[in-house]
């Protein structure tokens, strides 16, 4: 179970977060009278917490692994900073990320121990084997090998961007279909662009979805101009090492900046406006045509009647919810076999 204080920030971001990681994990929410009455401790296998030096004693004393939220940049006491169950995160996307590598390694485990026993297996059997046998098993790893580096005949689909496809359920929508999410959160065009065998090329993919650019907007370190450029530049190292994908550009997605509601967090939204966002599509669109790329227009189906967001489609104003992904698979689904 994983333990979040109420009071932090982006709580329910993280709670729609941890179910999209595991939808069988337990979560709770922990309120400050609570903290010392707490039954349940015991199922607990992170905290999730402020920083109060006092809360963060009891934790380890109880010895829980604590992941302590600095995101107002408080200054942390030296005994806690290289404290073996401590992780600092400055901010949501190092939460979700420390999150995320948990979840992976968790999955790895049981995989560590079945792979060892086939080895085990394997290297038993292997004094009962003929040496032609062992040498048509070579042929055949070689020729697994020559298969690997050329395109796949059959579909095989990569989605490529920051947290919004991180966060895209792609075992749901695309149920039994040769999906690859390739989503990481906190990405921007230059993250992709120097990362693009992991990201990418390892795939062989015969189809890419890319979506990036909200964090270029929100980073302010680049022009629109340049935005616009670093995605199709993506686009055209993917033609370049893998000549037969088909490319498929999404438009940047809408945002809702309306702070009357609840829902949204504008400080999730960041500096990030629908008006900038529309040019850089527009530029992206321009040079997608010019190079043949696909172009698929989300933003047009995402929106209201006053060009935001519909809140209905989001989480916190950034971030879309599970009715947005729907919209969104729909959308995707006519480009695909």
């Amino acid at each position: 179970m994983i333990l979040i204080t109420k009071n932090i920030e982006y709580k329910y971001n993280l709670l729609s977060y941890i179910e999209h990681l595991d939808k069988n994990a337990e979560t709770d929410l922990l309120i400050e009278e609570d903290v010392r009455n707490y039954k349940h401790y015991d199922k607990c296998q992170y905290i999730i917490t402020e920083y109060h030096a006092e809360n963060i004693n009891y934790f380890l004393n109880l010895n829980k692994q604590v992941i302590l939220c600095t995101f107002h940049k408080e200054k942390v006491k030296k005994r806690f900073l290289n404290h073996k169950n401590i992780q600092i995160c400055n901010n949501i996307e190092e939460v979700k990320e420390f999150l995320k590598t948990k979840r992976m390694a968790a999955k790895k485990r049981p995989f560590m121990v079945l792979l060892l026993m086939l080895l085990l297996l394997l290297g038993t059997a292997a004094f009962y084997v003929t040496k032609d046998f062992d040498l048509s098993q070579k042929e055949k790893s070689t020729e697994t090998v020559d298969k690997k580096n050329q395109d796949y005949s059959e579909e095989n689909y990569v989605f490529l961007g920051d947290s919004i496809t991180d966060f895209y359920p792609l075992d749901t929508y695309y149920e039994n279909m040769p999906v690859v999410n390739s989503g990481v959160s906190g990405n921007t065009t230059e993250d992709i662009l120097r990362d693009m065998r992991n990201r990418v090329y390892q795939y062989n993919p015969t189809k890419v979805y890319v979506l990036i650019g909200t964090n270029d907007i929100s980073d302010e370190r680049l022009s629109e101009d340049e935005i616009a450029n670093n995605i199709i530049k993506i686009c055209d190292l993917i033609r370049q090492n893998r000549p037969s994908t088909e490319i498929y550009i999404e438009s940047i997605y809408p945002v809702n900046r309306n702070t009357e509601n609840d829902l949204v967090d504008i400080r999730m939204v960041s500096s990030r406006k629908n008006s900038e966002i529309e040019k850089i599509n527009q530029k992206v669109k321009e040079q997608a045509e010019e190079k043949n790329y696909h172009y698929l227009d989300i933003y047009s189906k995402l929106i209201d009647e006053e060009n935001n967001l519909k809140l209905e489609y989001t989480v916190d104003g950034l971030h879309i919810s599970d009715k947005g992904y729907e919209v969104i698979t729909q959308e995707i689904k006519k480009t695909m076999n």
